[in-house]
């Protein structure tokens, strides 16, 4: 007579950012007791998992449910043998690859100690997987069409070219763990076919790591239009074509673990047909092109400021080294350096609300590389104390100032500045 023996082995798997390099094996000697022999073993499986891959590594958990038939009076060389291994294989999806029983024993008729041996399957992140993660959702957009120059251009093309050109951006600040949710069609056939009985259960393992984003950033277009204007000269008859528009854009970078928005902003480009190329003969697309470029670069840095505002990291002679290279400044941009003093926390949530500031300096970049900046100082303050500490000289831009810097500026009381909770 055969019964069916439900036996839960609850799997307590991390969901982080699916970026690997290599899965490897770990082998481990676990001791573990249950009311019978499978139950002792099972046992032992669960307590394997749990060391390698943690039992509660982040809010989001994965349960999984084993169930196996056994016959009553079966031999405990059963749960060794190749067929029983592979439904262990198969339950926990790879992670388990095998066991080896050491040693057994029925201590009392209710209760049995084994010693296993067991391999598990390791997934192992890149260093880059411990980077913030963050989704950038297609922007919404309020009408079909939009004109540009007199040529119609489909919006949906357009929030899709700035989703793009966002998520390009933020790739190459090096900062982020960008999900791409563009191909999400593409991801769920990946994970189709690694569920498959026909893939390896070493890449099994993969299925470990899911997709969770820290931070989502959603927003919309509000207008965009490029009009073209004709004009006749009053000393002649002669009439000439000149081109106007504007990109307006909202946004809003949300915390995904507690739904709150971190930062709500917007972006605004402006161009003539002076900023074109080809003059009013551009095409729209290329127009589009224009306005995406500086309304992302706009949203990036308004975002990676949120999360990893600039600062300044050593100093190299006269020279300044700031956190970041290339892909967000240019030489000569200007910014105010100021000197954290202390934190100011929110008296009724007791959570930190911001830091008081002090004005040290003003700088000019001078020089670029793929992952620094430097500057030179053009207006002292108060004197840099070296060594510099990290996360104590933050930057913020200089705009709307002349751009000599002989001018005396007015001299800015410490102000207090909203922040990631990461820093």
């Amino acid at each position: 007579m055969r019964r069916l023996l439900i036996v839960t082995i609850p799997l307590f798997i991390s969901l982080s950012a699916l970026a690997a390099t290599k899965t490897a094996t770990k082998e481990i000697e676990i001791e573990a007791q249950g009311v019978t022999y499978q139950a002792a073993v099972n046992e032992a499986l669960v307590e394997a998992i749990a060391r390698v891959h943690g039992k509660s590594i982040t809010s989001e958990k994965l349960t999984e449910s084993l169930e196996i038939s056994v016959t009553d009076g079966q031999q405990q060389d059963f749960f060794s043998a190749e067929a029983y291994q592979n439904q262990i294989r198969e339950k926990t999806q790879g992670i388990v690859l095998g066991f080896d029983v050491i040693a057994s024993e029925q201590i009392s008729d209710s209760k049995w100690s084994v010693t296993l041996n067991v391999k598990v399957s390791d997934y192992k992140k890149s260093d880059s997987a411990d980077r913030q993660r963050i989704a950038v959702i297609p922007f919404r957009v309020a009408k079909n069409v939009f004109l540009l120059a007199g040529q119609p251009l489909k919006s949906k093309s357009v929030a899709e070219a700035l989703s793009t050109s966002i998520t390009d951006k933020l790739v190459t600040t090096r900062k982020f763990a960008i999900l791409d949710r563009e191909f999400d069609d593409v991801a769920q056939d990946e994970l189709s076919r690694l569920s498959s009985t026909s893939v390896a259960p070493a890449e099994l393992a993969r299925l470990n790591q899911g997709l969770i984003a820290d931070y989502v950033l959603v927003g919309s277009i509000d207008s965009l239009n490029f009009d073209l204007q004709e004009r006749t000269m009053r000393t002649s008859d002669k009439t000439f074509v000149s081109g106007h528009g504007q990109l307006k854009v909202t946004f809003r970078l949300i915390e995904v673990a507690t739904s709150q928005i971190v930062f709500s902003g917007s972006a605004n480009s402006v161009l003539t047909d002076k900023n074109l190329t080809s003059g009013v003969q551009t095409a729209a697309g290329e127009i589009s092109n224009q306005f995406i470029s500086k309304v992302a670069a706009s949203i990036v840095r308004d975002t990676t400021d949120q999360i990893y505002p600039l600062t300044i990291v050593g100093k190299q002679g006269d020279e300044l080294m700031i956190s970041e290279g290339s892909s967000t400044l240019k030489v000569g941009q200007r910014y105010e350096v100021f000197r954290r003093l202390e934190k100011i926390m929110d008296p009724y949530t007791n959570e930190l609300t911001g830091w008081s500031e002090e004005l040290c300096c003003e700088l000019e970049i001078t020089r670029v590389t793929t992952r620094l900046s430097y500057a030179k100082i053009t207006k002292q303050k108060v004197d840099l104390v070296e060594p510099i500490q990290p996360k104590t000289l933050m930057l913020r831009e200089i705009k709307n100032k002349a751009s000599d810097p002989k001018k005396t500026a007015p001299v800015k009381k410490p102000v207090v500045q909203k922040e990631s909770k990461d820093w």
